[in-house]
């Protein structure tokens, strides 16, 4: 009986040490197994509500006579949802009164606003149609926002003033004079312009989009850099300049030592299609976060009363979540599990790899100075083609976020193998969850699904 004992004893204890070696091998989520520590110190990755829910009786034709969306449990799935920011637009939100109550109201759930204020854009016009300080109606503009201003400030969520959306270089001088004026009255919120993505010259101002970027940087004074390029074309192609697109934005954004946001297509309009899935939200996510991308857009959260069309937002003309509500909700469940160590990172660059050579990327080649290679990587292979965004913490780690680039509408399962130099483990941030993996030679290993990014810092 003694030594039947003892072997039972030797059998658990070997079957105890196999079970801990297996899960070593294939990663641990408790980081006292390992020398790998979390930020526990970083701003939040932001996601802004744009398009907010409907006013009464602000739609038209078969949407005229709505009833006001403006309730309790509206702004209750704004916050389940994952948004930490708002934009309080114009419209049927003119009104100051209207404005102030919507800053009460999300201030209920800790969401920050970003404010379009009407007495600011009247302000740019008129600077535009040349008139000078000193002019009467510069003057009655000035006070009014001072006026709002006492009462937006009245609330710690109000977080600054967006004062343009896609201006052409023409407008440029005069966002700039209002950002002087801004000034005198907020010496530290922000002050926020979206531009326009590719456009024609004469809205640039110039035939190079670097040129039109740079010049907006300097001459706006915007505090963060922000665009809209909606890449999900009706058929279900890729809009071939979009990664091309976030290059430009984000080198910009680094050479001027900003932040780089951009908006997220969650609704069908022109050219572009209604995005169904988790595929389709997480493909524009993952491409923009590989090019150091801060804060994401979604247009629109709220559909549209003005329209008969049938496409639909993230929330629909009934007031109820659509799946497109849900696939963001998951998208931004995912990328908070790793954004301690993300936004505490500069992006370094990109690498565009593609995967089969007798099969070129467009996407890829029209990139201007993309990342050739990087010193902790030796060798990439992959089924499909992958974009690899390089990231330096503030500890001087190396991180990497791996994005399948085909069209999401493709739904291709990506096997993905990178060798890291000087590594024997990685954490990996995969769908929400941290891993720790044992490294066979440096090699790290996994499949990709459609739309989704991967974060690896290997150790």
């Amino acid at each position: 009986m003694k030594k039947a004992f003892k072997r039972l004893i030797a059998v658990t204890i070997c079957f105890i040490m196999f079970l801990c070696s297996v899960t070593l091998s294939f990663g641990c989520n408790n980081d006292s197994n390992t020398s790998f520590e979390e930020y526990t110190e970083f701003e939040q990755l932001r996601f802004y509500c744009f398009g907010m829910p409907p006013m009464e009786n602000s739609g038209t034709g078969a949407y005229a006579n709505n009833p006001s969306f403006r309730t309790e449990e509206q702004y209750q799935y704004i916050m389940e949802c994952g948004f930490n920011y708002a934009v309080i637009g114009s419209g049927d939100e003119a009104g100051t009164d209207t404005r102030i109550a919507t800053l009460e109201a999300l201030k209920k759930h800790n969401i920050k606003a970003i404010i379009y204020d009407n007495a600011l854009a009247n302000l740019m016009d008129l600077y535009i149609s040349g008139k000078d300080d000193g002019d009467e109606g510069i003057e009655a503009n000035k006070a009014l926002f001072k006026d709002n201003y006492d009462k937006y400030n009245a609330f710690d969520n109000f977080a600054g003033i967006h004062i343009s959306d896609e201006p052409s270089r023409d407008r440029f001088e005069a966002i700039g004079k209002v950002y002087d004026f801004y000034r005198t009255v907020e010496p530290e919120k922000e002050y926020k312009v979206n531009l326009l993505c590719y456009s024609t010259p004469d809205l640039m101002g110039t035939d190079s989009y670097d040129t039109y970027v740079k010049d907006a940087l300097d001459m706006t004074k915007m505090t963060k850099l922000c665009f809209d390029s909606y890449p999900l074309n009706l058929d279900g192609t890729v809009k071939e300049a979009h990664i091309s697109n976030c290059f430009d934005i984000a080198t910009a954004a680094k050479a001027k030592g900003v932040d780089w946001e951009c908006y997220l297509l969650t609704y069908e309009h022109l050219y572009y299609l209604n995005p169904k899935n988790y595929d389709d939200i997480a493909w524009q996510v993952y491409v923009a976060m590989s090019h150091g991308c801060k804060g994401f857009l979604p247009f629109v959260y709220f559909t549209p009363l003005t329209t008969s069309t049938e496409a639909y937002a993230m929330i629909g003309r009934d007031g109820k979540p659509t799946q497109i509500y849900y696939s963001v909700q998951e998208v931004i469940k995912e990328v908070r599990a790793f954004e301690s160590m993300y936004m505490n990172s500069n992006w370094t660059g990109t690498i565009y790899h593609v995967a089969d050579q007798d099969y070129p990327n467009d996407s890829f080649a029209a990139v201007r100075g993309p990342l050739e290679s990087h010193e902790r990587i030796s060798k990439i292979k992959a089924d499909a083609d992958v974009i690899i965004g390089t990231f330096k913490d503030k500890d001087n780690r190396d991180a990497f976020l791996i994005t399948s680039t085909s069209a999401p509408s493709k739904d291709i399962q990506n096997e993905v193998t990178i060798k890291f130099n000087n590594a024997t483990r990685a954490v990996l941030y995969k769908k929400g969850r941290k891993v720790i993996v044992n490294l066979n030679n440096g090699e790290f290993k996994t499949t990709i699904g459609s739309g989704e990014g991967y974060y690896v810092i290997p150790l």
